[in-house]
């Protein structure tokens, strides 16, 4: 298992010829955001806002698909910075 940037044990997705993640997230995104962006959000929050957030577990174990949302924070804000511990 190669190393992702969060840190060590992230698995980072293997490239495929005909598969292109960043168009599925980008599609994925264009969908919830419509034609008219996200109503609530534009209606509620600042467009100068920041953010932290965490991720945390009652319990240890196995938690799937970190590599594929810090792609999709990547997306939406390059600034967006993952620090799994």
């Amino acid at each position: 298992m190669a190393s992702g940037s969060g840190g060590e044990g992230v698995a980072i997705p293997v490239s495929h010829p005909t598969f292109d993640l960043d168009a599925l997230i980008r599609g994925c995104l264009a969908e919830d955001e419509g034609d008219r962006g996200d109503i609530t959000s534009l209606a509620t929050i600042e467009e100068s806002a920041t953010a932290h957030g965490v991720f945390s577990a009652k319990e240890e174990g196995v938690v799937a698909g970190v590599a594929v949302a810090e792609r999709v924070f990547g997306l939406v804000d390059g600034a967006v910075q993952c620090d799994w511990k």
